[in-house]
């Protein structure tokens, strides 16, 4: 079997190739024949030409861009610009930034006011994702404000069924905080986003 036909060297030629499609086709023919050539050579002289040497081969030959930056640079030749990085789905989705923070706003009042918790919970949970999703807020934001959302829901709900069975702290307190914690976090985003802006 000749090194060429094999997938994995076919693979690497291929990248090499591309990577180094600003030289000349002349010198670019010689750089892929010098490699192949390269590759059968030192199989040969290791006496194995299984799948797992062909790949020890090609880990030692080096990654195909800098194999075809350095033909490149010894050519004179400036490489192309690197295509720009696929748009990450933040960017993608291009969520306003204020519709997360009236999201989490609106989650507790929502649910008390049509009586379901399990709608307060949709709405924090979608005003989360929102707010991951939104470009404009900083790493350090998203996660406090999960994390502030996520421990007064949590905290006090576990709170009231587990270590208050009396009910010495009425329903009314945890809504009220469960309320303007999240105003309050929303209040901070959107400042902060129009800071930003």
């Amino acid at each position: 079997m000749k090194t060429g036909e094999h997938t994995a060297v076919h693979q690497y030629l291929s990248a090499v190739e591309r990577e180094a499609s600003a030289l000349p086709a002349e010198r670019r023919q010689e750089l892929l024949a010098d490699l192949a050539e390269h590759i059968e050579v030192t199989l040969a002289e290791r006496g194995d030409q299984g799948d797992a040497a062909i790949r020890e081969v090609l880990r030692e030959l080096g990654d195909p861009r800098t194999i075809a930056a350095t033909a490149l640079g010894e050519a004179g030749v400036t490489a192309p610009p690197s295509a720009p990085a696929p748009p990450t789905l933040a960017q993608r989705a291009n969520i306003e930034p204020w519709i997360a923070p009236l999201v989490l706003a609106l989650a507790t009042p929502v649910g008390l006011v049509f009586d379901m918790g399990l709608l307060a919970s949709v709405l924090r949970i979608g005003g989360i994702v929102l707010l991951w999703l939104t470009p404009r807020f900083t790493k350090v934001q998203k996660a406090v404000t999960t994390a502030l959302t996520a421990a007064v829901i949590l905290v006090l709900n576990l709170i009231m069924v587990f270590a208050d069975p009396g009910g010495l702290m009425p329903w009314r307190v945890v809504h009220g905080v469960q309320t303007v914690v999240p105003l309050a976090l929303s209040v901070w985003l959107w400042t902060a986003s129009r800071r930003r802006a």
